[in-house]
């Protein structure tokens, strides 16, 4: 199991286009990638569930990555998020 964590920097937050970039990268890798925030957590597969998350900069983001490719899953996701928030 991964988890880490990120902070939002980009004053927009998680806009449509990127959680739906992130949430193909979590379907594609075939682990169970969980999003948390403020206590909340959602699967990271589903688009309404993140995008109903509200994040926002500065939201600390919490991600639990668990499966067979795990690793290079959590550098994947951790790389997206550098790119785009």
């Amino acid at each position: 199991m991964q988890i880490f964590e990120y902070t939002v920097t980009a004053d927009e937050g998680l806009k449509a286009y990127d959680a739906s970039r992130l949430i193909q990268l979590a379907v594609e890798s075939g682990c169970t990638v969980t999003l948390e925030k403020n206590g909340k957590t959602v699967n990271a597969k589903k688009l309404f569930a993140v995008m109903g998350l509200g994040i926002k900069s500065p939201d600390i983001l919490k991600f639990t990555v668990s499966g067979a490719n795990e690793i290079k899953t959590a550098e994947n996701i951790k790389a997206l998020l550098l790119e785009m928030i």
